[in-house]
């Protein structure tokens, strides 16, 4: 595969927004992490346009979420819901909802923000003004 540099880009841009890690990606395409970031720093254009497919990427994984939780689960040969199994998919979508709260904590982590803002006048009273107001 011969790829120019802009093709790798868009390439590597796709496979990212479309759920696949950047080092899943750049070893695809045989493009070293040093290459990456290197390409990164030098056009903030394509820094925007990485940041945009790495908030894609996290819409693919809740997707991924709704594909696990929405399979029928298996039964064991007693025909039992399968324990194992719920326990595997519990772990698949608690990990994908630790890394997309770590990749875009504002819209998925359940911390909640408790900061406030805007101006408080406070005023202050002294002893002697209120003994002189009387």
């Amino acid at each position: 595969m011969n790829l120019d540099k802009a093709q790798l880009i868009d390439k590597i841009l796709d496979l990212v927004s479309t759920g696949k890690s950047l080092t899943d990606a750049i070893e695809q395409l045989d493009i070293s992490r040093t290459t990456w970031y290197k390409w990164l720093k030098e056009d903030s254009i394509l820094a925007n346009d990485y940041a945009r497919a790495c908030e894609e990427r996290t819409e693919v994984f809740a997707d991924k979420i709704l594909e696990i939780t929405n399979q029928p689960l298996p039964k064991t040969h007693k025909g039992d819901i399968d324990n194992a199994e719920v326990n595997n998919r519990k772990l698949q979508v608690d990990t994908i909802k630790w890394l997309m709260s770590k990749m875009h904590p504002k819209k998925y982590s359940e911390r909640i923000d408790t900061n406030i803002t805007g101006s408080l006048d406070i005023k202050t009273t002294t002893v002697e003004y209120i003994h002189t107001t009387k």
